[in-house]
């Protein structure tokens, strides 16, 4: 279960599963992605093996799903559906903490073709033969906000990667929180040359939007050359020396609000998405029946009224922009059938 807080996890889970938590599990304090001296320590921890089915849900299951797949694990899905429709239609879930055996897993190198430094994604600035894909809503794109949640970054700056296409990932999930048809994801990337050679890079805030773009242009669309920038604008936008492209001024002043950040961070719009689906290559053919994640919110941390005063600064730098809210419903779901 990858997710951004134990509270969901310690209310119930799918029988048999451990915690990931994105935040001091997957990422450092700095929103670094985990070296691989981490991740065999994790994995190992969680009793994972060469040879172990990984299935990933919750909060962001396509950055579990990238991770493993960097490191080179060689069997990892995501589950097709919410965590809600996997409980209302009678799959097992328990309260209980799973306890399983230790393993000792020696993890490969990173692979350099999934992932892109700050040095690439500077190198592909305005390069013909690669597209930046700025997969953020449009207020972080046009530097009205630097964290999803609305806030800025005191020791950051707002905006996008000159030359970087806006095709946000807003909700790539139908109603039952399976991923889109195939024809639907391509209306929904439009702007990308889904049929071209050119290399794609991907990013967003912290990578969890970034791995989820990733996986539907390689997994479901079967595009390739596409790599994922995971230090994406929390890294770049707070390089002093990176460029910086912006059609929205820049405020000062502004203070941060780590609770209200951690609460949607990397969520489009701080929506909940519905946690979905499905595994390895041929994840774009049939599907057929089997299991469902919703989404949580950690509760906001810090002094109410100083929430107050940065929500009230907010509503000055950019009137009316109050985010949607949504929460899931418990509906059965169809997952895709990888052959």
């Amino acid at each position: 279960m990858v997710d951004v807080s134990a509270a969901s996890f310690d209310d119930w889970h799918i029988d048999g599963a451990v915690l990931w938590n994105v935040y001091t599990d997957l990422k450092d304090a700095d929103y670094h992605t985990i070296d691989p001296a981490a991740m065999q320590q994790l994995l190992s921890r969680c009793g994972i093996g060469p040879d172990t089915t990984v299935v990933c849900y919750r909060y962001s299951p396509a950055l579990g799903f990238w991770l493993l797949t960097l490191f080179g694990h060689a069997d990892v899905r995501i589950l097709d559906c919410s965590r809600a429709a996997w409980r209302a239609g009678g799959y097992p879930w328990s309260t209980a903490p799973s306890r399983l055996p230790g393993t000792s897993y020696r993890l490969g190198n990173p692979d350099p073709r999934l992932r892109a430094t700050r040095m690439d994604v500077h190198d592909a600035i305005d390069d013909p033969g690669t597209t930046l894909l700025d997969v953020r809503s449009r207020p972080e794109y046009d530097g009205e906000r630097f964290w999803p949640s609305g806030a800025m970054d005191p020791h950051g700056r707002a905006g996008h990667v000159p030359s970087a296409v806006h095709q946000p990932i807003e909700d790539p999930y139908d109603s039952r929180g399976a991923f889109l048809p195939a024809d639907e994801l391509r209306r929904a990337f439009s702007s990308v040359d889904l049929g071209g050679t050119g290399e794609l890079i991907t990013y967003c805030t912290i990578g969890g939007r970034a791995a989820t773009a990733w996986f539907v242009l390689t997994q479901l669309l079967a595009r390739d050359r596409v790599r994922v920038y995971d230090g994406s604008w929390a890294e770049w936008g707070r390089t002093p020396d990176t460029p910086v492209g912006t059609t929205h001024p820049q405020p000062t002043g502004v203070t941060a609000m780590p609770g209200l950040i951690r609460m949607s961070l990397d969520t489009p719009g701080a929506r909940r998405l519905p946690r979905v689906v499905v595994l390895g290559e041929a994840a774009h053919r049939a599907r057929t029946p089997q299991p469902p994640g919703t989404h949580c919110r950690p509760a906001m941390r810090g002094p109410r009224r100083r929430r107050y005063r940065v929500r009230r600064r907010q509503r000055r730098i950019k009137p009316g922009s109050a985010l949607g809210n949504r929460t899931d419903s418990s509906r059965t779901c169809a997952p895709w059938n990888v052959g």
